[in-house]
């Protein structure tokens, strides 16, 4: 009886295979690339290439069979769940990598495939989303660390520019008053080119940061409670490359030489998008 019982689930198996289909990867290699926005500046924009499973198959008659010369499969590409943009790619060119380019900003890519015809085979996400941080800092180093410096992941912490000088990426000072609060460049203790520039936008509406100039970012800036400004960090000389990073600052308060931050960091070199997807745990001294 047991052995009857597994020769049925044999031929059951195998008549789910048949029907069901191979397990498949529809999107491989899928990568996301810097490019210029539609008004030509660099960073604004975003290539997605990507590539399918050779051992797709397409169906015929409705059972899985070797691809067919007509078979077609379409890819659709969102940003946060918003189609932008599409790709329909013939059977015997799914080994061969394509590309989108996206110019809208947002925290996730998704590339959706269908096979024309029948229906939706497997979906690819990509995260292009912007890490936030929670910190607060001081104007002077008897008070507590006036400087902000971002890990490799984008996360940024509170650092002191006597203990950490090399760490410190942006610190806050004041005037000789102490009456207006300034945003400086960390660029003198840890190299580079730091820079910074007021937004007109609300924290969540400023989805991406300017393209960068001379002018657009300074060294340093007065800063106030409820303001937001943008972020540009550059290991070598104040022109865009795709080494650049990206991010952007609320000023959550100031008040008796406290400065509280909302920051949003773009992880993805070279990549201007500064949309917010999720919170991490709040980071202090």
């Amino acid at each position: 009886m047991s052995r009857i019982i597994k020769v049925l689930s044999l031929i059951l198996l195998s008549v789910f295979v048949l029907f069901a289909g191979p397990e498949i990867d529809p999107v491989q290699d899928a990568k996301c690339t810097p490019v210029e926005d539609g008004a030509g500046n660099p960073g604004g924009g975003v290539q997605v290439s990507f590539k399918s499973d050779t051992r797709l198959f397409l169906r015929e008659g409705g059972c899985y069979q070797d691809y067919i010369a007509d078979g077609q499969v379409k890819f659709v590409l969102s940003v946060d769940s918003a189609p932008q943009d599409s790709v329909t790619v013939e059977s015997d060119d799914l080994d061969k990598t394509v590309s989108c380019t996206l110019y809208t900003p947002g925290a996730r890519i998704t590339i959706d495939a269908y096979e024309v015809g029948y229906g939706f085979l497997g979906s690819k996400e990509l995260s292009v989303a912007a890490l936030e941080s929670l910190i607060e800092v001081y104007s002077s180093e008897t008070e507590g660390p006036t400087g902000i410096g971002f890990d490799s992941t984008g996360k940024a912490s509170a650092y002191s520019v006597e203990d950490s000088p090399a760490t410190v990426d942006y610190f806050v000072s004041t005037d000789e008053s102490g009456e207006t609060t300034f945003l400086k460049s960390g660029e003198c203790y840890s190299g580079g080119v730091r820079g910074v520039c007021s937004a007109s936008e609300s924290f969540d509406s400023l989805l991406i940061t300017p393209s960068v100039s001379a002018a657009t970012y300074q060294d340093s800036t007065a800063i106030a409670q409820g303001s937001v400004y943008s972020l540009y960090l550059d290991q070598g000389e104040k022109d865009y490359s795709t080494d650049d990073f990206f991010a952007k600052a609320y000023v959550t308060s100031i008040a008796d030489g406290r400065v509280s931050l909302r920051i949003a960091y773009q992880p993805v070199p070279g990549l201007r998008w500064v949309v917010v997807e999720y919170f991490v745990e709040e980071t202090t001294r």
